[in-house]
C-alpha cells in the first residue's frame, strides 16, 4: 500500500468513527429530528411568482430576516432536469406534468441578521439557475449543484431549515467552483458522476469527495448559526449534518474502492494530499 493509499484509508477510517459518535441513536429520535427539520419557518404560502419575506425569531438577539424572489420560469438547464423518463429500459416516455407543478425559480435570496448577510447573487453570476422543489420529486430525490450545466436543485422547500441547509451547502458548492482549479473541480465533478452511476472509485477520489461534502455542510452550519444562532433548530442540523449526511458520504453502497495503483489513482491522491 502506498503512503497516499495508506492516508488515505487513515482518512476513512476517523471518519467512520465520527459517523459512529455522532449517530441518532434510535429511529423514533432520527424521524422527530427530520419533522422538526422539514417544517417551515412560515405559513406564508407560495405563489407563482413574488416575493416572500418574514422574520426567524431568535431567543438572543435580533430575528433573522429573509427575503425569497422566485417564480415558476422553467429555463432549458430544468427542462433537460425535468424532461420524461423512461420506467424500464428501451420504453416509452412517460410524461410527468406533475413534476413540474412544484417547481420555483429562485432569482434570489437574502437573508440578514445584524451586520451579516448572505445574498445568493454573490454566488450567482450570469449563468448560474437555481430551482426548488415544494413537493419531493419521487424521480429525483437528491439535491446537487452541477458544475457543467451551473444548475442547482434543491428537492425541499427552502422556507424549512433542511431546505435552508441544503441551499447553504449547494452554494458553498458553488462557491468552490468559482475559486477552485477549474481542472481539479472538474476531476471532482467526474468521479461524483462515476460514483452515482454505481461505478467503481479509488479510495482516494472517495476522500476527495467526502472532502468536497464536508466543507459545503461547514459553509452552510456557518451561515445557520449565524442566523439561527443557539437554538433547537440550530442543534437539529448540526446533529443531522454528523449523523446522517457525513454518515451517507462514508457508507455508500455504490462506493466500491479499488486500489491506486495507476495515474490516476496516483494524481488523484497528489491533488488530494498537496
Amino acid at each position: 500500500m502506498s503512503f497516499f493509499e495508506s492516508k488515505s484509508r487513515k482518512y476513512l477510517n476517523r471518519t467512520e468513527r465520527i459517523t459512529d459518535k455522532k449517530s441518532f441513536s434510535s429511529d423514533d429520535e432520527l424521524r422527530e429530528t427530520e419533522k422538526r427539520l422539514n417544517k417551515r419557518f412560515t405559513d406564508i404560502p407560495w405563489e407563482q411568482e413574488g416575493r416572500m419575506e418574514f422574520d426567524i425569531s431568535s431567543k438572543k438577539g435580533e430575528p433573522a430576516h429573509m427575503v425569497f424572489e422566485y417564480d415558476s420560469v422553467i429555463d432549458e438547464k430544468m427542462e433537460d432536469y425535468l424532461r420524461p423518463l423512461r420506467r424500464v429500459p428501451d420504453g416509452p416516455y412517460i410524461v410527468d406534468e406533475s413534476r413540474q407543478e412544484s417547481v420555483r425559480r429562485i432569482r434570489n435570496v437574502v437573508v440578514t441578521r445584524g451586520e451579516y448577510r448572505f445574498d445568493l447573487s454573490d454566488f450567482a453570476g450570469d449563468d448560474l439557475s437555481v430551482y426548488i422543489r415544494l413537493n419531493p420529486d419521487p424521480y429525483h430525490t437528491t439535491s446537487f449543484y452541477n458544475p457543467e450545466s451551473k444548475l442547482i436543485v434543491v428537492n425541499k422547500d427552502v422556507t424549512s431549515p433542511s431546505g435552508l441547509d441544503i441551499l447553504f451547502h449547494e452554494s458553498a458548492h458553488r462557491l468552490k467552483d468559482m475559486t477552485e482549479n477549474p481542472e481539479y473541480y472538474k476531476h471532482l465533478a467526474s468521479i461524483r458522476g462515476r460514483s452515482i452511476r454505481r461505478q467503481p472509485i479509488f479510495t482516494a477520489e472517495r476522500v476527495a469527495l467526502i472532502r468536497d461534502e464536508r466543507f459545503a455542510d461547514a459553509f452552510a452550519l456557518r451561515t445557520l448559526y449565524r442566523l439561527l444562532g443557539e437554538s433547537k433548530q440550530f442543534e437539529d442540523l448540526k446533529k443531522w449534518t454528523y449523523g446522517v449526511n457525513l454518515k451517507s458520504y462514508y457508507t455508500q453502497d455504490n462506493h466500491k474502492d479499488v486500489t491506486s495503483r495507476n495515474l490516476l489513482g496516483t494524481l488523484t491522491d497528489r491533488l488530494i494530499h498537496r
